[in-house]
This record gives structure tokens, C-alpha cells and sequence, in this order.
């Protein structure tokens, strides 16, 4: 059972890097974010992907490794501090929804953004792959996968709208990777 906690406080200090490097939002963006599809598709699907492994822990008990449970924490307290660092990156740009109207707004390529187009998915990535292997979970693969799946459905439209809506977009994919520098 205490390796549950550490799980769980693992998470709570990566939610907390993540929240505190990431500006306020009007309730205007809250509801904007509410009416995109793939918001909803990314919000279940990593509520599964953070949860599943606590419950498969408690039910099944699978044997643990330490290795395994220590690269998993690292992953999951590493999480927060890339999306720390890519919120306060962004500032003002930040948005929780997939924007349109994106073409008042400027490309940021300061910091990790001039590596990476998606930090903050890539911290997801981390998040969720760090939830199963600090539990020694395997059952939860398939809902940390299915969290994946959704996050690449989301980045595809919002990088299809950007390209659409904003100058040099297309410029700016060209000169970095999506998710991993010099990778993918």
C-alpha cells in the first residue's frame, strides 16, 4: 500500500508543477475548452490512463520492481517539471482548447518550444507511461495506449488548424520535431 501513496503523491507534485506554471483562464476559456471534442476525448482518457494503474495496484497486486517503480517516479515527478517549465514557457499563449483563431497570436520558439512543437503532450506521455511502470502495472498499458491515441488525435487537428490559421506554422514544424527532440 505504500507504494500506492508514493503514487499518488508523485502525482500530487507533478499536478502542482503543472498548475503553477500555468496562467489563469476566463471562464470564456473554460467553456470554450468544454465544447472541443478532443478536450473531452483527452480528458477521460487520461483520468483512465493516471487512475487505472492505483486500482490495478489495490486489486491485483502485481509484483513489483524497484527499478521499475523508481524510473516510473522520475517519469511521473519529471512530467511536472517539463510542463512547469513549458507553461511559464507559453505564458499568456497557453490554451486549453484547440483555438481557431489562432492567427492574432505569434509562434512561441522560445526555450523548449525551440525544440519541441508539444512539450506539454510530450509531459502527458511521461505522466501516463510513469503511472504503469511505477505500479509495475500491465493492465493499465491499454488505457495509458488509449490515452496516447488521444493525445495524437488531438495534436493532429490543433497542428491542422495551425497551419491553416497561423503565418509560419509550417515553417515552425519544419525546424522541430513533435514530441521528442531530434525523434518524432
Amino acid at each position: 500500500m505504500w507504494l500506492a501513496l508514493a503514487y499518488i503523491a508523485a502525482f500530487v507534485v507533478a499536478r502542482i508543477l503543472t498548475s503553477a506554471g500555468r496562467p489563469r483562464r476566463t471562464f470564456g476559456d473554460l467553456f470554450r475548452a468544454f465544447l472541443d471534442p478532443t478536450f473531452h476525448l483527452l480528458a477521460l482518457t487520461s483520468l483512465a490512463a493516471v487512475a487505472m494503474p492505483v486500482l490495478e495496484y489495490v486489486v491485483l497486486r502485481p509484483r513489483q520492481w524497484l527499478p521499475l517503480n523508481a524510473a516510473g517516479a522520475a517519469l511521473v515527478v519529471g512530467s511536472g517539471v517539463l510542463a512547469y517549465v513549458a507553461n511559464r514557457t507559453l505564458d499568456a499563449a497557453f490554451s486549453p482548447y484547440v483555438d481557431a483563431r489562432a492567427a492574432d497570436k505569434r509562434i512561441v520558439t522560445a526555450g523548449i518550444y525551440g525544440r519541441i512543437r508539444h512539450p506539454l503532450y510530450t509531459a502527458g506521455f511521461m505522466l501516463t507511461a510513469g503511472a504503469a511502470l511505477m505500479l509495475c502495472c500491465v493492465v493499465s498499458w491499454f488505457f495509458t495506449l488509449l490515452c496516447w491515441a488521444a493525445v495524437v488525435v488531438r495534436t493532429l487537428r490543433e497542428e491542422h488548424l495551425l497551419k491553416r490559421n497561423m503565418d509560419g506554422y509550417v515553417d515552425y514544424m519544419r525546424r522541430t520535431k513533435r514530441y521528442i527532440p531530434g525523434i518524432i
